[in-house]
């Protein structure tokens, strides 16, 4: 039975195509899919067990204790004496007004406890998980996470507004004397207490909250700082200090104000606004946990002496103070436990209304406390300081203290982690170190040991500098496999996946799966390769190289047709066309971009360590691209509309859209595509970052050739002179093999720390980083007035077209 590749009529008005019946068959190319779920070993111990129990049912377990709690509170009368503890503060003085402190309290600070457990995943789950997908956030993890940050944002901008509320109304309000003069302090008004207890119950919550949930490569930092804040929390309201804590919270939580604030708009794909975000929040930090807070140790070790008199103070049963017994009274002093260091420091916990004493080496359990929180900020903030600096260099703001997971967390393999492991708080990693390759500026160049005697052969040999690398490092005949979906592993062909799988519209519907392909250049695929890869889906490629790209794979096998007639057409594609597929050549860039002065620029431009390069680049391809990328969006607009919700058609219909690595020009196509049908941001950047994994298994071999190319040993040269980098001329110069020889003698005597310059300029110039497409998607808005716009204006598509492309790629709407 033979099967026919057709294609839609409406793509006649494409380039030249072709079409042949080949004997229908399916391949097993890729494996299936494999279901995400929790990874339960019956050798998981007791502890795991427990804390995935109570992860996965925090509302259930907060719930049913409140109602048990409540049924026991109203049902049993006599229960009640204990019950009310939980609900109501204990120790109301009606003659002042105002509350004690006891082991009484302990039970409301528990009820908050449980509150926060089941409260905090309500809200994010009912409340912020809608917001975020309202964000255009889509991916589970991307959802999580700003839950996770929108939670605090939520909490900390409550606890903070009430602080600063009752510090203002204080009068210890911007005095440091006052938070010791007049202690201690027995009783506190009700809204003091219930924020000092609530606050309390939250922090014995985050405990739990890092010990059951995902743990991240801080862990014990953040651990061991929840355990000393409720630590200082306890001590402070055993020994009548609330002052003092109320104050150092406050302080410290308008900063977990600004960080969450910048990672959602990380998340939501606001760039420059995380990047002014981030800027407000090293501020914040110096200021408040640096200085500030060292403003108020500084108090505990100078002032308090001073303002708090060394002594016993006694008190009768209404906490009021009848006495004071002075240190100098040594024998009464001694007798009241003046030198009983925690007996007076839990003095609230085991006789609230004896004798408490002053003694002023009491405050330096709490200095040490307090110093060893800070210690904690000293480390983070060398974090913030390389982050600042990454900044400063032209990257974007990024948390590099907590560990990222995988933007999309159906790709399983460790392998995406490594790729997709991204910061949480603006931008991307700047992951240079594992970058692949890139398909104009990556290619590397063989030795030049010839003269080029004419210009047209200078221009020929000029753009198959680009070329040549693909054809002899893009292509293996044992690639790894890779996680699918998205990929697909077939011999011979790199970088090859379904664009589709990997995203969704900010509304939440589908792209039209096995529709849309990307891959690196094809020209490796024998006849058994193009049937795996017509079986996935693909029935057209359109391939963006310029014809000396193009050029190096015409060496293929010379058969004949089906009438007999030689075919002097390169081997891949008469095997493209024998598998039933079909292609189009639609070059990005004529071969007068090729010169070695263009070729100069796009070094210099690959070669910058901030992502702007690469904007200045994609900015040429957009420039150059139109009639490419209309071509690609006329096929697009002529298929027929999907059939059902999942868009499912038996008929091969898909594009395989690629370049030489499928990295930049067709990233920037899928950028444009994408965004035309409303994709997040986040999303596209993401999906274009997967080119790093579909390309790691070839990355040292790209990057030791680039290396060796007249660019690059004209870059280390300019290095080992004391340039940071060469000019376009230089490059130009070296292109065109002028002093080429002596540059390679050169490169014998290279220091270590320039190669590893070198070997950083060609891991950025051949990655794919996040930011590029964030930064080049910014620009399409900005220079070209948005997809929409362009792709009416260069590319000369009519709006019943551009409705039809997303009518055909949207599915479940």
């Amino acid at each position: 039975m033979a099967s026919k590749a057709t294609m839609p009529a409406a793509a006649g008005a494409l380039g030249k195509t072709h079409t042949a019946d080949v004997p229908g068959q399916t391949l097993s190319t890729a494996p299936k899919r494999r279901k995400t779920q929790s990874k339960k070993t019956e050798d998981e111990g007791l502890i795991a067990s427990l804390c995935t129990l109570i992860c996965e049912h925090q509302i259930g377990i907060s719930v049913n204790l409140l109602t048990l709690l409540t049924l026991t509170h109203t049902f049993f009368p006599r229960a009640r004496s204990r019950t009310n503890k939980f609900f109501h503060m204990s120790y109301y003085n009606p003659d002042t007004n105002m509350y004690g402190c006891g082991t009484d309290d302990l039970p409301f600070v528990l009820l908050w406890t449980v509150i926060f457990t089941g409260l905090r995943v309500a809200v994010m789950e009912y409340m912020l998980d809608p917001l975020a997908r309202l964000g255009g956030i889509r991916s589970k993890k991307g959802l999580d996470r700003f839950k996770e940050q929108a939670w605090l944002i939520v909490y900390y901008i409550g606890s903070w507004s009430l602080g600063m509320y009752i510090m203002y109304h204080s009068d210890f309000w911007l005095n440091l004397h006052g938070i010791w003069e007049g202690w201690p302090f027995r009783e506190a008004d009700g809204l003091f207490k219930w924020y000092y207890l609530v606050q309390w119950g939250f922090w014995i919550q985050q405990i739990l909250v890092v010990n059951i949930e995902e743990k991240r490569k801080d862990y014990v930092q953040m651990f061991t700082h929840h355990l000393f804040t409720t630590a200082l929390m306890g001590l402070s309201y055993g020994y009548f200090h609330m002052r003092v804590g109320i104050v150092i919270l406050t302080i410290m939580d308008f900063v977990d104000i600004v960080l969450p604030t910048a990672k959602l708009l990380k998340y939501m794909g606001y760039t420059n606004a995380c990047d002014y975000a981030f800027g407000v929040f090293v501020v914040a930090w110096v200021v408040t946990r640096h200085v500030l807070y060292m403003m108020v140790c500084w108090s505990i070790y100078a002032y308090a002496p001073i303002d708090m008199a060394p002594g016993c103070y006694l008190a009768d049963s209404t906490s009021k103070q009848t006495a004071f017994v002075p240190a100098s009274n040594t024998s009464q002093f001694e007798a009241y436990g003046g030198n009983n260091h925690w007996g007076n420091l839990l003095k609230a916990y085991n006789d609230r209304n004896g004798p408490i004493c002053w003694n002023p080496q009491i405050r330096y359990y709490f200095l040490a406390l307090l110093l060893a929180l800070q210690v904690f900020c000293c480390i983070w903030f060398i974090t913030i300081a390389k982050v600042v600096y990454k900044v400063l260099k032209g990257d974007t703001a990024e948390d590099l203290r907590s560990d990222d997971e995988g933007e999309d967390e159906d790709m399983e393999q460790e392998s995406t982690k490594t790729i997709l492991n991204m910061a949480t708080t603006c931008g991307e990693s700047g992951m240079s170190s594992m970058t692949p390759k890139e398909e104009e500026v990556g290619d590397s160049v063989p030795q030049v040991k010839h003269q080029i005697d004419t210009e047209e052969e200078k221009a020929t040999s000029n753009s198959v500098i680009f070329a040549n690398l693909g054809q002899l490092n893009m292509t293996t005949d044992a690639s790894p496999p890779l996680p699918h979906p998205p990929f697909f592993t077939i011999p011979n062909i790199n970088n090859l996946r379904d664009a589709a799988l990997s995203v969704r519209t900010s509304s939440g519907a589908k792209i039209r799966p096995s529709i849309l392909f990307r891959s690196a250049e094809v020209s490796k695929l024998d006849l058994s390769g193009w049937k795996a890869v017509h079986d996935v889906g693909v029935a057209h490629v359109f391939d963006l190289r310029s014809k000396p790209e193009v050029d190096k794979g015409w060496a293929g096998i010379v058969g004949t047709d089906a009438n007999g007639t030689e075919d002097v057409r390169p081997g891949w594609i008469q095997a493209m066309e024998q598998a039933g597929v079909k292609r189009t050549w639609t070059p990005v860039f004529e071969e007068s971009d090729y010169s070695p002065e263009r070729l100069a620029e796009r070094y210099s431009k690959y070669m910058d360590e901030a992502v702007s390069g690469f904007v200045e680049a994609y900015k040429d391809i957009l420039r150059n691209g139109g009639p490419a990328f209309g071509t690609i969006f006329k096929y697009l607009a002529s298929l027929p509309p999907p059939c059902g919700s999942e868009g499912g058609r038996n008929e091969k219909m898909g594009a395989l859209i690629h370049c030489t690595a499928g990295k930049d020009r067709t990233g920037i196509f899928f950028g444009l595509l994408f965004s035309l049908l409303d994709v997040p941001r986040e999303d596209i950047a993401s999906e274009y970052q997967l080119t790093e994994l579909g390309l790691m298994h070839i990355r040292d071999q790209v990057v030791a050739r680039l290396m060796q190319t007249p660019g690059f040993r004209k870059y280390m040269r300019a290095r080992m002179e004391g340039s940071s980098s060469p000019s376009t001329q230089d490059i130009a110069k070296s292109i065109q093999g002028e002093h080429a020889a002596a540059e390679q003698d050169a490169l014998l005597d290279v220091p270590p720390d320039i190669l590893e310059l070198g070997r950083q300029a060609a891991l950025r110039m051949v990655g794919a980083r996040k930011e590029s497409m964030r930064r080049s998607l910014d620009m399409l808005d900005a220079e070209f007035g948005g997809a929409q716009r362009y792709l009416a204006e260069f590319c000369r598509l009519s709006d019943a077209e551009l409705a039809a492309v997303r009518r055909n790629l949207v599915i479940g709407v």
